[in-house]
């Protein structure tokens, strides 16, 4: 696609998306700068200011919040960061263990509770409820480091296994996993390989890994669709299926590789009744990961309601090989 009708169109549908939820009634000038980010930043990562997007996203829940003022939180946060470098604020090594000082010993960050009732909880992953309760999941933690990272010149990746996402630094040289969750410690990918084994493995049909655990690098504009798509299943699971909607289409427009996404917007097309948009959505979630037994069952299902009988076999036998206890396939 053309990139400047790309950014037209990631324009007009971020306008569009942050018009329709209700706590919104008039633009605050805060609000209208943080859009022009949107508008003119989604090019590169160097032209991305997380923290403020990351902002920007939570102002659509909590009205009441400045988008100025979190800003320049963090940015007091990493000014505090480079005092305490000194001379070796050109180290990324000694800048990463400041992080870690700073953030989880200075000002005690911790982990919150990995229930699913807490995963889904945007408390637990909007940077403003991170920083004002010194607590987040994930997704809330990785939030706040890379922020923080980006302010210190520091180059990190987010790294996305099923269920979970950390940071990831890699030199040239050298490639560390950094878990936020985890004081910032660095893990290695054999431990995240058995703690996803050990997380998924009483998770199916939801999910069946074979013989791999995918481990999918993504950029600062992935991630941003990460935050909507996890916004995305907090609204499935409180009856909001158009707000929903609204953040599995944003998450795709930023991360077309996201296959969560296309899996739950196909899910509310299906339930809305609009079952070609649903079936394009299962197939484009089974085209980018194919281990996942109940997408086989559910794309059936919607192949069921369009007559499409022997396709639906077909997939409900897939959905049988992957998992053979799958009662319902």
């Amino acid at each position: 696609m053309n990139m400047n009708l790309f950014k037209k169109y990631l324009f007009i549908g971020l306008f569009l998306l942050l018009a329709s939820i209700p706590v919104w009634s008039e633009p605050l000038p805060e609000e209208e700068k943080a859009l022009e980010a949107f508008k003119y930043g989604m090019r590169s990562d160097d032209n991305i200011n997380l923290a403020e997007f990351a902002f920007t996203i939570a102002k659509t829940m909590y009205s009441d919040i400045n988008i100025k003022d979190y800003v320049d939180k963090v940015d007091d946060f990493a000014d505090e960061i480079k005092k305490s470098l000194g001379k070796d604020a050109a180290s990324s090594e000694k800048a990463l263990a400041a992080i870690n000082e700073f953030v989880y010993r200075k000002k005690k960050f911790v982990a919150e509770s990995t229930t699913k009732d807490k995963e889904m909880n945007p408390d637990s992953f909007m940077l403003n409820k991170v920083v004002d309760h010194s607590k987040g999941n994930c997704l809330g933690l990785s939030t706040l480091y890379w922020s923080l990272a980006e302010r210190l010149n520091i180059t990190l990746q987010a790294v996305v296994i099923p269920q979970h996402v950390f940071l990831k630094y890699d030199n040239g040289k050298t490639v560390r996993y950094i878990e936020a969750t985890a004081y910032g410690q660095e893990l290695t990918r054999d431990y995240y390989i058995k703690q996803t084994r050990s997380l998924v493995g009483d998770m199916l049909p939801k999910y069946n890994l074979g013989d791999d655990v995918p481990f999918r690098n993504i950029s600062k504009q992935q991630f941003v669709g990460l935050m909507l798509y996890n916004r995305g299943v907090y609204y499935i699971k409180n009856n909001r299926q158009d707000d929903a909607l609204s953040d599995f289409s944003w998450a795709i427009i930023l991360d077309e590789n996201n296959h969560e996404a296309y899996k739950n917007r196909g899910g509310i097309y299906f339930q809305k009744g609009q079952l070609d948009q649903a079936k394009s959505d299962y197939q484009k979630a089974l085209r980018l990961f194919d281990n996942i037994p109940s997408n086989y069952f559910n794309l059936g299902q919607v192949l069921v309601s369009l007559g499409e009988f022997n396709e639906a076999i077909s997939d409900y036998d897939r959905a049988i090989r992957l998992a053979p206890d799958y009662a319902d396939a």
